[in-house]
């Protein structure tokens, strides 16, 4: 065995090996972290829809209007498409 292999072997790879890992898991963090942000957005989103539409259905009762606007629902996107598509 040369120098070069055993100093691949014993040093290298396994600095490789531990790189790789590290990555995976910052990988792994970075997309939990987005899912969290993702999901946080979402519920704001939610909260402010929910909170216009109840402005509305308000007003339309200090008014004396009839108010038949369904409530946002929570798998709708802010322009009312559903996200699976």
């Amino acid at each position: 065995m040369t120098t070069y292999d055993y100093m691949r072997k014993t040093v290298i790879e396994p600095l490789i090996e531990r790189n790789e890992a590290v990555r995976e898991k910052r990988r792994a963090e970075g997309r939990a972290e987005g899912r969290e942000e993702g999901r946080a957005q979402g519920q704001s989103e939610m909260h402010a829809r929910i909170s216009e539409w109840n402005a509305r259905r308000l007003e339309a009762e200090s008014r004396g209007e009839p108010f038949d606007e369904p409530m946002p629902a929570p798998d709708a996107s802010p322009n009312g498409h559903s996200p699976q598509g």
